[in-house]
């Protein structure tokens, strides 16, 4: 009977030695860039919710600027699942902002309609983006 006990120690022993992935999330390999979005809708507005739903962050931005593409609704709303110790980071610029802060956003143009590919605080892509610096045709 020492056998089998020992054999249970043994693998007690090495399960205990073996290192266990830490709960991180990892970063992206390429992370958003507005200087490669190159078509598509860019919005500016300032956000009038932000709120957990279960799991997932629902934003409702009042939109105030278009700076590219053609875009007539007064909101945009979108959600998404944050990163909460496991799987992928969220890029420093793609965190929940406060009720009345201003974001940018980026939206790709797919055949299922406006698909969104980033989004930033307002001072960030203007540093980043010179479409947002520079005045915007269709203001609100």
């Amino acid at each position: 009977m020492r056998g089998p006990h020992h054999l249970l120690i043994a693998a007690t022993i090495l399960a205990a030695a073996t290192p266990v992935p830490a709960e991180a999330c990892t970063v992206p390999t390429k992370p958003f860039d507005p200087s490669e979005f190159r078509s598509g809708v860019i919005l500016e507005g300032v956000i009038e919710s932000s709120e957990r739903e279960g799991r997932m962050i629902s934003v409702t931005l009042k939109v105030e600027k278009v700076h590219q593409g053609q875009f007539r609704a007064d909101e945009y709303v979108f959600s998404f699942f944050p990163a909460e110790n496991s799987g992928q980071c969220l890029p420093a610029s793609t965190q929940i902002v406060p009720k009345g802060q201003r974001l940018v956003v980026y939206l790709e143009q797919r055949d299922a309609g406006l698909w969104r590919k980033g989004w930033m605080h307002l001072e960030e892509a203007a540093q980043r983006d010179y479409r947002v610096r520079v005045p915007s045709a269709q203001q609100r």
